[in-house]
């Protein structure tokens, strides 16, 4: 028995392409696919299609047997696409009649690609910054142990004895 969910993908001519003719985000695709069992899509739709002109934009179709649809467009929406704008997912799942769009550019909350960069540049500040502060809590807390055992040291030992009397009794 199957499940048979057929998807088309579509994106901007324009993303950044790779050797051997494979879009870069296609590879990280393929590769997606290959590591989640499903196969990979085959060669730009336009090595198979009609007509007397070659697509201007890529477009690659496959069938995937019990597909994870979404989360395979959650993975499709994470790539760091030059135009997501003009990525498109169509999918037609077992016994439907017709595809639907599950993407149709992907829309950022109005976010471009230079407004994701700078996000990422200030989790990376902010990343940096908290790690400083990692490092000057660790040294309070050491000049804070080492004024500790300054004052522990200083206190006479029947006081000591005292102290340590009256924790053993405080856990009992």
């Amino acid at each position: 028995m199957s499940d048979v969910t057929n998807v088309i993908l579509s994106f901007s001519i324009n993303e950044n392409e790779v050797t051997e003719g494979q879009y870069g985000n296609m590879v990280k695709i393929n590769e997606w696919l290959d590591n989640h069992g499903y196969g990979v899509f085959g060669s730009d739709a336009d090595e198979v299609t009609g007509g007397n002109k070659h697509l201007e934009t890529p477009l690659y179709v496959a069938a995937f047997n019990y597909f994870d649809i979404r989360e395979f467009a959650a993975f499709v929406e994470f790539l760091n696409w030059n135009e997501p704008e003009n990525v498109q997912l169509l999918i037609q799942e077992q016994n439907e009649n017709k595809f639907m769009f599950l993407i149709d550019g992907i829309k950022r909350q109005g976010m471009t690609n230079n407004d994701l960069k700078k996000i990422s540049k200030a989790v990376r500040q902010a990343s940096k910054k908290m790690k400083e502060m990692e490092t000057s809590i660790i040294q309070a807390a050491a000049a804070l142990g080492k004024a500790w055992q300054k004052y522990w040291d200083s206190l006479p030992d029947n006081v000591k004895k005292d102290i340590m009397k009256e924790e053993k009794e405080q856990e009992g």
